[in-house]
């Protein structure tokens, strides 16, 4: 009986994964080397979250088969999962090696662009995007990859001009609320800014909102939902709502006459066109009555409060590296006897005890009520009444650096191309501490310690902090 794969294909490209498991299951039992069916298999199962088991067939496709590029395009691909980085990039390059074909190639080369930006080599990333870009001038993948390039090097035009390739993407949703054009800048019109990708990425482009309002005649902010109150407060000059992530648009009626829409991200191609352009003052504002609340609080400790924050993103943003341990942090907790409040957007309580068992010293304390809350108005109200904010890459960072609250920041080796050359969309208050592969955490934190002890090196410095942000 001769298997129909090609029917399994289809199947598995319009995600009816089981029906087509059940043909390439009948076409390997005839023939456990079938080439088709080997990929096809790899295909399933990385569609179906089983990447380890995908990784292994892969492997195996590429021990019969070496010369045929997409086997090592899929070994790639899982490594890029699994983060095994430095096997995925000679995949990558042995599909280049051997592909025959411009379309394999392409993909091989955006592939390895993309996993040298992930991992933060830019420099690196850059001609493997535009070898892409060759075979394909307008393809949207290499122009994303290459943007990125462009604004890590901080090149502004160029850089937001590629970048926005990527709108439309799973990555940069393009919401659209009716049949409106998107904003090119013209003033005078009823303008729609709706956020994108992670928590953190949208509070750092709202550093453009205030420009945009200053040249429309009306501004809509659609935003997450938990930013929903503090974006209120922080651009009363603007309409707010919190429903980005609905389906149906509950707005009032005067708002739905909207003459332009644009991703928050894409600002950068009207207002951020300089290094200058990026150094606003502090645009988030948060609560009066929380921060009155956490600073009466924190003034009966007598000592200084640091927020501290030890892991942030999600496992496809590189989490893992991105995340640290108290134990390992115990040099910056020995440097200063302060009251660390932690700014875990993950209930770390459990983490914590097991700390204070080893460490009775050091006083660390979970305030769940405001940060395990779907409110970042209660987050902002207990961030901004911190003296200090030390944090590894997360959403707090751009938090506290809206705010205008010191802060010191641990960079991760994978740094995201807004922390690449030390520029971020706010650069008030905040320092970057630089991390190298090859000195490691440990060198990080212990410049963050110096850091830290040279801002407490006299009780003034300290009393003086204490009165930096104004609500």
């Amino acid at each position: 009986m001769t298997v129909d794969l090609a029917r399994a294909k289809e199947l598995a490209d319009s995600g009816d994964l089981d029906a087509s498991w059940k043909l390439v299951n009948a076409a390997l039992s005839e023939n456990t080397n079938d080439s088709r069916g080997l990929l096809l298999m790899t295909f399933i199962l990385e569609r179906s979250g089983r990447v380890p088991e995908a990784y292994h067939v892969a492997k195996r496709f590429c021990d019969i088969y070496p010369g045929e590029p997409a086997g090592w395009i899929n070994v790639g691909r899982c490594c890029d999962v699994l983060w095994k980085t430095e096997e995925g990039e000679a995949a990558y390059r042995k599909a280049i090696a051997c592909a025959r074909e411009d379309s394999l190639r392409k993909q091989a080369l955006n592939n390895l662009a993309a996993l040298y930006i992930q991992t933060g080599r830019f420099t690196e990333a850059k001609p493997y995007a535009e070898r892409a870009l060759a075979i394909e001038p307008e393809n949207g993948k290499a122009r994303h990859n290459l943007g990125m390039c462009l604004l890590a090097e901080r090149n502004w035009t160029q850089g937001w001009s590629f970048y926005s390739a990527s709108v439309g993407s799973p990555q940069r949703i393009a919401w659209r609320y009716g049949d409106e054009d998107e904003w090119d800048g013209t003033p005078g019109k009823t303008v729609v800014i709706h956020g994108e990708q992670g928590l953190g990425d949208e509070i750092c482009a709202a550093s453009m909102f205030n420009d945009a309002i200053a040249k429309s005649s009306k501004v809509i902010i659609d935003c997450d939902a938990r930013l929903t109150n503090l974006y209120r407060r922080s651009f009363p000059k603007a309409k707010v709502y919190g429903t980005r992530k609905q389906k149906t648009l509950t707005w009032a009626a005067e708002d739905q006459n909207i003459d332009a829409s644009i991703s928050a991200m894409e600002l950068g191609k009207l207002f951020r066109l300089k290094d200058e352009d990026f150094a606003v003052e502090p645009y988030i504002k948060p609560d009066h009555e929380r921060v009155t609340m956490w600073r009466a609080l924190f003034d009966q400790k007598n000592k200084p409060v640091i927020g501290i924050a030890w892991s942030g993103g999600v496992p496809q943003t590189a989490a893992h590296k991105r995340k640290l341990t108290l134990n390992a942090l115990l040099p910056l907790f020995e440097t200063i006897d302060a009251h660390w409040v932690s700014l875990q957007y993950r209930d770390a309580q459990a983490e914590i005890e097991e700390f204070r068992a080893s460490h009775p010293k050091v006083d660390i304390k979970q305030y769940p009520h405001a940060t395990l809350t779907n409110d970042y108005d209660d987050t902002a109200g207990i961030v901004a009444s911190c003296d200090l904010i030390v944090t590894v890459p997360t959403a707090v960072m751009h938090l506290a650096g809206a705010i205008g609250v010191p802060t010191i920041v641990m960079k991760s080796a994978y740094s995201c191309w807004k922390l690449s050359g030390g520029l971020l969309f706010h650069q008030y208050n905040m320092r970057l501490i630089d991390h190298s592969r090859k000195e490691g955490w440990e060198e990080v934190i212990q410049r963050t310690a110096k850091a830290i002890h040279d801002r407490y090196a006299t009780r003034i410095h300290w009393l003086r902090s204490k009165t930096a942000v104004s609500v």
